[in-house]
């Protein structure tokens, strides 16, 4: 069994040319936007071209999806119920209603329980 499995091996090694990978570039998508702690983005799936983008202070911004886009809509503003101190803290998601469209919007806050040290 090992005599196959190091066969196998140097076979692979030998056989198999070695891989080049692709030289890539990152861009930013939505260059004249700027966020402070950008956590998520997400789109709703209602056939519209609003994205938004949830920062971990407790800000949800849309915009239009497109590269050429300049300016935001403040959708949702909590900071003044989140904690951000720490590093995982924060808003850190957003889900929409599969009929986000057509549906009354409701917002659900979900927060570890604190616990008293003995």
């Amino acid at each position: 069994m090992k005599t196959a499995c190091k066969l196998f091996f140097m076979y692979f090694v030998v056989a198999v040319p070695s891989l080049s990978y692709a030289q890539l570039e990152l861009e930013p998508a939505f260059p004249n936007l700027k966020f402070i702690r950008p956590v998520y983005l997400e789109h709703p799936g209602d056939g519209g071209d609003l994205l938004f983008v949830v920062e971990q202070q407790g800000v949800i911004y849309s915009f239009h999806n497109t590269r050429e886009v300049a300016e935001t809509s403040v959708f949702l503003d909590i900071r003044d119920r989140v904690n951000d101190g720490g590093n995982e803290e924060g808003l850190l998601g957003l889900a929409f209603h599969p009929g986000f469209k057509t549906t009354v919007t409701s917002l659900s806050i979900t927060q570890p329980q604190i616990r008293e040290e003995r």
